[in-house]
């Protein structure tokens, strides 16, 4: 059994890094032959020994959409579903968990990638990267193509709040144009191909209800 949000528990807060990715599973057992998971129940993964590989897979990456959201495409090839925001407060600093839900519309043989921006208040941070970070093989992504399939691509990452006073307001978005190579940085302003995913408030603990307009 390992519980995802450990890290946090030991983590010391750096000021050089405020705010950045991590990803909840990235953990040697998952590479190791042998072992399945077969259960993931809010961070806190089960592992079986002589359990499938592949079906600890669909364990950890598929499941039914969650969050509040309408169905919006990013990019040609695949759709976001649905997304749901949790702020969490640790021992040090804090995270918050990032849950999107992905479902291609054609089978494709490239992950497809996306922008993931933040706004903090006093700055806009924003990630290139590939829904479940590569980890789920493309052949195991449900499309919209096998009909009554619900299931999507569930792609939990943490953004980690590494500052002592985490406390504030956190906006998020996607954005809707892809970009043609990876990167990470800021960004000047929020520009109008960004899709409101919503907002989170380390603190209070409220999420915002708003759905993307």
């Amino acid at each position: 059994v390992l519980d995802t949000h450990e890290p946090f528990l030991w983590e010391r807060v750096s000021e050089k890094q405020p705010i950045y990715l991590m990803d909840p599973y990235d953990l040697p057992v998952m590479e190791e032959e042998g072992y399945g998971a077969i259960r993931n129940l809010d961070g806190v993964v089960t592992f079986q020994r002589g359990g499938s590989h592949q079906s600890g897979l669909k364990t950890l990456f598929l499941g039914q959409p969650q969050g509040t959201i309408a169905p919006r495409a990013v990019g040609e090839t695949v759709d976001l579903v649905s997304a749901r925001l949790t702020p969490r407060k640790a021992s040090s600093g804090g995270f918050i968990e990032v849950l999107l839900f992905w479902r291609l519309r054609v089978p494709v043989d490239r992950y497809p990638l996306h922008r993931l921006a933040c706004e903090t208040g006093r700055d806009i941070v924003y990630w290139d990267r590939i829904p479940t970070f590569g980890r789920l093989p493309l052949e195991l992504w449900p499309t919209q193509s096998r009909s009554g399939d619900a299931t999507a691509v569930m792609d939990r990452l943490y953004v980690r709040l590494n500052t002592k006073d985490p406390d504030g307001r956190y906006r998020f978005f996607i954005d809707r144009d892809v970009p043609s190579t990876p990167r990470t940085g800021h960004l000047m302003q929020l520009t109008k191909s960004l899709l409101y995913l919503g907002q989170v408030e380390i603190g209070s603990h409220v999420v915002s209800k708003e759905a993307a307009k």
